[in-house]
C-alpha cells in the first residue's frame, strides 16, 4: 500500500531546530517531530550518528522525539497555539510595512 502524507517544516527562529510535521491521510493522523539542524551545544555521539544514517537507509526518518496526533488530540493543540497567539494589530502591520490595503 502506498502511503499518503503531506510534510511541512517549521523552523525554529534561531535556525538550530525545526519541527516536521507529516499528516498521514490513510490513518488520519499527525506526527510531530523535533529536529536538531545545526552544530549547537549538543554534540550528537558517533553511536547516535550511525543508529541515525541505519534509519535513513532502512527508508525511515532519524529523529527520536516524536508525538502522533489523531483529530482531536490535533484539534486540542491548535486550540492551545491559538490561545497562546497574541491577536494581529493589522493597522500598525500595515502602517510598519508600507502597505497600502486596495
Amino acid at each position: 500500500m502506498v502511503r499518503t502524507m503531506k510534510t511541512n517544516m517549521v523552523f525554529c527562529s534561531c535556525g538550530s531546530e525545526a519541527i516536521g510535521i507529516d499528516y498521514d491521510q490513510d490513518d488520519n493522523l499527525t506526527s510531530l517531530a523535533f529536529w536538531q539542524l545545526g552544530d549547537g551545544s549538543y554534540k550528537i555521539g558517533w553511536k547516535d550518528k550511525f543508529r541515525w544514517i541505519k534509519q535513513i537507509l532502512k527508508g525511515n526518518r532519524p529523529y527520536t522525539d516524536m508525538v502522533m496526533l489523531n483529530a482531536a488530540e490535533r484539534a486540542a493543540l491548535i486550540n492551545a497555539l491559538k490561545e497562546h497567539t497574541p491577536p494581529i494589530d493589522y493597522h500598525t502591520l500595515i502602517t510598519r510595512n508600507n502597505l497600502e490595503i486596495v
